[in-house]
């Protein structure tokens, strides 16, 4: 449902919303908020260099398939898939256990809410049908997945 603004406050005005600098700016922005709060971590930005990644839109999706040789995505749907929320801590798990570290080698992990941003799109051009389910890539190659359980995927790292 959309609400509109609330009386007294200004709606924001976006001139083109594809513009490159306008996207620059808006980033810029939100990382220098983060820096002047010490002590205080938003998600978005814990994800650029903690071992899960969030995925929100297609751009974000390719650029972390370019970056990383090995990648794990998990399509999920947590607010409606009870086996999502089940999966889940799992998932965290092995991104902790086997994700990239500095000085050491290992898979990049995404999740990907399919009601989240453009996320209904990614997964439309993956192929998603069900959740949870799991794309293994390797130098931006779909390698193999599943919409069963992660724990038989294991061995893949």
């Amino acid at each position: 449902m959309f609400r509109g603004p609330s009386p007294g406050v200004a709606a924001p005005v976006v001139s083109n919303p594809q513009d490159p600098q306008l996207a620059t700016s808006i980033l810029q922005s939100v990382a220098s908020q983060a820096q002047s709060q010490p002590g205080s971590s938003m998600q978005a930005t814990n994800s650029l260099t903690g071992p899960l990644h969030i995925i929100t839109n297609p751009a974000s999706f390719n650029h972390f398939l370019k970056v990383h040789r090995a990648a794990v995505a998990l399509f999920t749907a947590p607010q409606t898939c009870p086996p999502c929320r089940v999966i889940e801590p799992v998932f965290n798990r092995l991104a902790e256990e086997k994700g990239i570290r500095e000085g050491r080698n290992g898979a990049a992990f995404a999740t990907v809410d399919i009601n989240v941003g453009m996320g209904q799109s990614l997964a439309r051009e993956w192929g998603i049908r069900a959740t949870p389910t799991f794309i293994f890539f390797l130098d931006g190659k779909k390698v193999c997945w599943s919409y069963n359980s992660v724990t038989s995927y294991t061995d893949f790292f």
